[in-house]
This record gives C-alpha cells, structure tokens and sequence, in this order.
C-alpha cells in the first residue's frame, strides 16, 4: 500500500510538471503571436530584443524538461 502511494505521489508529482512547463510554453506563444502582429511597428533592435527574451525562456523551458 505504501509503495502504491509513493508512486501515485511520484506520477502526479510528474503530471505537475508537465503541465506548468506546458502554461509556460503557451504563455510564450501567447507572447510571440501578439508581439508578431506588431513587429511591422517595431525597429530592428526591438524585434531582436524581444525575440532574444523568448529564446532565453524557451531554453529554460527545455532545460527544466531534462
């Protein structure tokens, strides 16, 4: 009975993670398609800047999954 608990624990415990680094992922989407829209407004420096932030989060986010 225990062992059945501490694995049910460690499942969830790993269905948890998936599903904040799934919002993280769609928080970053989110961010990309409505800063897309602008980037036609945006100068060059600001398009790559902002670009450069969502890499740095998608890299975190791939690290944390391994």
């Amino acid at each position: 009975m225990k062992k059945e608990k501490s694995l049910l624990i460690k499942q969830l415990s790993n269905i948890n993670k998936n599903l904040m680094t799934h919002n993280q992922m769609m928080s970053v989407f989110l961010k990309f398609a409505l800063d897309s829209s602008s980037y036609k407004s945006k100068t060059i420096n600001d398009a790559f800047k902002a670009s450069e932030k969502q890499n740095e989060i998608l890299k975190a986010i791939h690290k944390s999954n391994f």
